[in-house]
């Protein structure tokens, strides 16, 4: 499935760092792209908050300044994916 455009700020966080905010960019059922000004490293894991569903691990695959991507360790079935779309446009 493709990834779909959102604009939404959700929560992220990472080993040993308290919760941060980031605003999340697209996604899809194996992962999403967003921008925040807390550092990344790619291999890093991460745990994503959507709205509506329990945290999310996926591991950041790239960086590019301040934007990220990340693969989710477990893909989202496609009907949660369209069920929390409208929640992340704006």
């Amino acid at each position: 499935m493709d990834r779909r455009s959102v604009s939404a700020t959700v929560s992220f966080r990472r080993p040993g760092h308290k919760a941060s905010a980031l605003s999340l960019r697209d996604l899809s059922v194996s992962g999403c792209r967003f921008t925040t000004y807390v550092r990344a490293v790619v291999g890093e894991q991460v745990w994503i908050s959507l709205p509506g569903l329990e945290s999310i691990v996926a591991t950041v695959r790239w960086v590019a300044d301040n934007d990220c991507g990340c693969e989710f360790d477990h893909a989202l079935y496609p009907a949660v994916l369209e069920t929390i779309l409208p929640r992340l446009r704006r």
